[in-house]
């Protein structure tokens, strides 16, 4: 009796292993798919340290996407203009 449960546990667990390896492999395959019509339609699927950006025009910037997005106002300068409505 004992060694048929083991064998039904050992089945159990190969249908387990089984049934993990296949998710993991379809999710694989799912994502691939998902990252080539990504590309296709020109959206960026990873990101690197020396990304290179292009406007319209053909400019190149191969400055990194933090040092791209930072301030470009200095510490001691402020972003707003003081406004005075005239009339």
């Amino acid at each position: 009796m004992a060694t048929f449960l083991g064998f039904i546990l050992w089945i159990l667990l190969m249908v387990f292993i089984l049934g993990v390896v296949a998710a993991l492999t379809l999710f694989s395959k799912v994502r691939n798919i998902i990252n080539q019509v990504k590309e296709q339609a020109g959206f960026k699927t990873h990101t690197s340290s020396q990304d290179n950006y292009q406007n319209q025009e053909g400019v190149f910037d191969t400055r990194s996407s933090e040092e791209a997005n930072k301030k470009i106002f200095a510490h001691d300068e402020g972003e707003y203009v003081e406004f005075t409505e005239e009339g």
